[in-house]
């Protein structure tokens, strides 16, 4: 990984190529073993989860406690940043990921005809 380079760039690209990638594989399983094609929506449903998840995990994982400054903080500033992450994260990388996700099936569903 060269130094020059943002970590941001670097996780952009693993969501994008994650979320097309596996959207891929559930297309191709799909059309491979003749299933329908709402499995290719369930499996991008499937694959659109994985990053929300990753994202509360590592909040829960690496949040720590709340030490109070003084005696009238409430200390909730970990609280605050859940909300966040529940109420608008969560919700726009479900969605983005779907979107890809779907995408990636419905080009193996298209690429892979008998």
């Amino acid at each position: 990984m060269p130094d020059d380079t943002p970590i941001e760039v670097w996780l952009l690209v693993a969501f994008l190529g994650s979320c097309v990638g596996l959207g891929f594989v559930a297309g191709y399983c799909a059309r491979r073993r003749a299933w329908s094609a709402w499995t290719i929506g369930l499996g991008s449903a499937g694959v659109g989860l994985l990053w929300p998840i990753a994202v509360l995990a590592i909040f829960l994982l690496t949040s720590g406690n709340c030490v109070p400054q003084s005696a009238s903080d409430p200390c909730d500033g970990p609280a605050m940043l859940m909300s966040a992450i529940v109420t608008v994260v969560i919700p726009l990388l479900f969605i983005i990921g779907f979107i890809l996700s779907l995408s990636g099936g419905i080009i193996a569903w298209l690429r892979f005809r008998p």
